[in-house]
């Protein structure tokens, strides 16, 4: 599949959530370690053994951010994939975003710095400073 002709709105719906995919897990992780017991997760596909949900990411040369965006037209604004051992939550709306990052802020406040992402921010290269 040709992506050089991209229309504007080509996966757009799911590009939020591709963004929150990975910090989204830190909420799982702390939820995890907490003396309460988890909330459930939202609703995901099935998962395999081992791999979990990596499987549904970019299958047959799909691009992942396009998987994302079928499974959320399946599974709503808000689902569950795990990642490996990583559960993650993918927010796929701006609604679900909004919702999700002002009910969990302290999580993302809190989260652990990068040293080579900060640099990355920073300079816009690796090295310098």
């Amino acid at each position: 599949m040709h992506h050089s002709n991209l229309h504007p709105d080509y996966c757009d719906d799911s590009a939020i959530g591709y963004v929150l995919i990975s910090s989204s897990s830190m909420l799982f992780n702390q939820i995890q370690n907490s003396d309460q017991a988890p909330p459930p997760c939202p609703p995901g596909p099935p998962q395999l053994a081992i791999i979990r949900n990596l499987h549904v990411l970019g299958g047959s040369g799909t691009l992942p951010h396009c998987s994302l965006q079928s499974l959320s037209k399946r599974y709503g604004p808000i689902m569950s994939l795990q990642l490996g051992n990583v559960p993650t939550v993918v927010v796929s709306s701006p609604e679900a975003a909004e919702l999700f990052l002002k009910t969990h802020d302290t999580v993302f406040a809190n989260r652990p710095k990068f040293e080579t992402a900060l640099r990355l921010w920073s300079t816009g290269r690796t090295g310098e400073t």
